[in-house]
């Protein structure tokens, strides 16, 4: 059996506290767990005396380097591209 985690946004305030729905329960991710979903390393925003609240708000403004070129990689067909 896997187990699977969905990943939902409705827009509805109370469901901001739980954005991860995992076995039928909301769940919010750890620090950990969302260090790693954007690529970085465990524990990358441990340290300086962050609380954990501050580690959260360092990772939600954070960019997905490896999702991002994803994203926008359709676009080079689209525009010129330079080699450097």
């Amino acid at each position: 059996m896997c187990r699977t985690c969905i990943l939902f946004i409705s827009g509805k305030k109370d469901d901001a506290k739980f954005p991860v729905v995992e076995d039928g329960h909301g769940k919010s991710l750890l620090v950990v767990e969302r260090e790693r979903a954007f690529g970085f390393p465990t524990s990358f925003t441990d340290g300086a005396g962050l609380s954990i609240n501050d580690r959260r708000k360092m990772l939600g403004r954070a960019w997905c380097v490896r999702s991002m070129t994803e994203i926008l990689s359709p676009l080079t067909t689209l525009f010129k591209t330079y080699e450097k």
